[in-house]
């Protein structure tokens, strides 16, 4: 099911709104992080454009988000970069995401998959917590 997303671009930042969950998130349109990023649900997001493409680069997350929609876990130190890009005359927002940490994911369990499309996640344990 598709959900609308709206894009508002100021001077400063762009501020996108996912309607269906009444959420905001702020991109400030600078080219460095704060000096010590504190832990947030959505992280310090910071953006530029290269060319068409909004470039969103996200640290400082909460361990507790999902970075995708198949609950992939990951640590406090994932580094996420993210592209949003008209394609299709306009018609469609093409958003591609990549992520990274410093720390390994250590999970007990085996990876594991829904279908081919899905990227392989890994399983959490009974207790739901991750262990670094």
């Amino acid at each position: 099911m598709t959900q609308a997303m709206y894009f508002v671009q100021g001077p400063k930042e762009v501020v996108m709104i996912l309607a269906s969950k009444q959420e905001i998130r702020h991109v400030y349109l600078t080219d460095k992080h704060s000096p010590n990023v504190k832990t947030s649900w959505y992280g310090e997001s910071i953006g530029h454009y290269d060319d068409d493409a909004l470039v969103v680069d996200t640290i400082g997350l909460d361990d507790r988000t999902l970075v995708d929609g198949f609950g992939t876990p990951h640590t406090k130190q994932i580094h996420v970069t993210e592209r949003f890009h008209l394609i299709e005359d306009g018609k469609v927002l093409e958003a591609t995401f990549t992520s990274r940490t410093r720390v390994p994911l250590r999970c007990p369990g085996t990876p594991s998959s829904a279908s081919a499309n899905m990227r392989r996640q890994c399983t959490r344990c009974r207790s739901n917590a991750l262990h670094n």
